[in-house]
């Protein structure tokens, strides 16, 4: 189990690297052909790795932005070539002049074995709302 944990976990950390290289391509190589997303940004819903492609390399390749992403608070829960992680992620990027600008998300990915290598097949981003005016909050984790 604890070499199943690290590999899921492996997944995670390659995540944060991809985002810290604004490399799209490392990043889309750790989701499935038949990934299907639920997103905070439109489209909201995309079905098939290429779905995803044209949002990560305006996201990741946006001129002068530095992104940068902390996975936080993770849970791995697996069995045998299935597996959920559920964390917390703090999205940033920092545009010309130093600008910064960020956001926590709450995030699942499912993941299963494909010829020995974990693959994301579904992720879920949501972010909390607020009671009285059901504004989102992403400045905190909503726990």
């Amino acid at each position: 189990m604890a070499t199943t944990r690290s590999t899921v976990q492996s997944v995670l950390d390659r995540y944060v690297q991809a985002v810290k290289a604004s490399d799209a391509d490392a990043l889309l190589a750790l989701y499935s052909d038949d990934v299907h997303v639920y997103d905070l940004m439109e489209p909201f819903e995309r079905h098939g790795n290429a779905s995803q492609r044209e949002l990560m390399e305006a996201w990741l390749n946006e001129e002068g932005v530095e992104q940068d992403c902390v996975i936080e608070d993770v849970n791995i829960m697996q069995d045998g070539d299935l597996a959920v992680a559920r964390a917390s992620v703090r999205y940033s990027a920092t545009k010309p002049g130093d600008e910064q600008e960020w956001m926590w998300n709450r995030a699942t990915w499912a993941l299963r074995r494909e010829t020995g290598e974990w693959k994301i097949i579904h992720e879920h981003t949501s972010v909390p709302l607020s009671a009285p005016d059901m504004q989102p909050i992403y400045d905190g984790r909503g726990t």
